[in-house]
């Protein structure tokens, strides 16, 4: 595969860390990239779902893109060439600060590598109504990547995990489960809380007399590893940020789950909106890791 994503500037640029933006995928200038790919943003702060989303306040079950605020074209080509309302749905985390874009059709082309460039305009707005970019970076955000020829069929493995089992950790150990690659944070992040009866479930720790463990699934590591937080906060450390404890104790179980398949496109998600862990290109998780693409 040629590389062709150097080839064009990237201006609009500091947002990214400097910004309200937090992180993206693809990365900026990232090559062989799937067609059947998803494109992520992580905001630092919750932004205005109707800035986001073409219709949304006239229905919330809408998922069609704002193109006012998001583009997604092929940089040769031009703004000109950006995908249409219809031919991207949008979903989002719970906390409104991760979006996740799904090209309907595949991008590129199945003969030739294509560089695509992503705009976050200055249309998009934060929940309290301000402008998300601003001051310094108030002219939005671009970053563009290339779209090789080929098409993922590749279900994602867990690589690592921690803690491991059959090992006795002390009750403020992280508990986080790393990818072989980027998955879906809208499937893959959440929150287990009785109280306010949000119960996300497509990844669970569970006590040993069977209940789960209240606290938040959260995504990092460009979008590879998954950490869990519990509510339960056990002490300081010595920046006087707290530490959070899982029960004292007790056997836990952590499980990742995977998504419903598409009997016809296996191994690909049955549902737009996953009920399980998938990846950046809708391949459902190989739990087990004995997935035979011959078979």
């Amino acid at each position: 595969t040629s590389s062709t994503a150097d080839a064009y500037s990237e201006p609009l640029s500091g947002a990214l860390g400097g910004g309200i933006l937090d992180d993206h995928y693809p990365e900026r200038n990232a090559t062989e990239i799937p067609r059947n790919t998803k494109i992520f943003v992580t905001f630092k702060e919750a932004i205005d779902p109707e800035s986001m989303i073409d219709g949304y306040d006239l229905d919330p079950r809408s998922t069609d893109v704002n193109v006012d605020s998001i583009l997604i074209y092929r940089t040769e080509v031009g703004e000109s060439d950006a995908l249409e309302p219809t031919e991207v749905a949008v979903t989002f985390t719970d906390d409104f600060e991760i979006w996740v874009f799904d090209p309907v059709d595949y991008l590129g082309s199945s003969e030739d590598d294509t560089n695509y460039t992503v705009v976050l305009t200055t249309n998009i707005e934060t929940a309290d109504g301000d402008a998300a970019f601003s001051g310094t970076y108030s002219g939005g955000y671009e970053w563009t990547f290339e779209v090789s020829t080929e098409i993922d069929l590749t279900p994602p493995v867990v690589t690592f995990n921690i803690p491991q089992e059959g090992v006795e950790e002390p009750k403020n150990v992280s508990i986080e489960i790393t990818f072989s690659e980027a998955m879906d944070p809208v499937a893959a992040t959440g929150t287990y809380d009785d109280s306010i009866g949000e119960y996300f479930t497509n990844i669970e720790v569970v006590d040993s007399s069977g209940s789960n463990v209240e606290g938040v699934f959260e995504i990092s590591n460009g979008y590879k590893t998954v950490g869990f937080t519990t509510f339960d906060q056990c002490g300081e450390d010595p920046c006087g940020d707290p530490i959070y404890c899982l029960p004292g104790e007790e056997d836990l179980t952590v499980t990742a789950k995977s998504a419903s398949i598409d009997a016809d496109e296996i191994p690909q998600s049955l549902f737009a909106l996953a009920d399980g862990l998938v990846d950046a290109a809708a391949n459902v998780l190989d739990g087990d890791d004995d997935y035979d693409s011959e078979v």
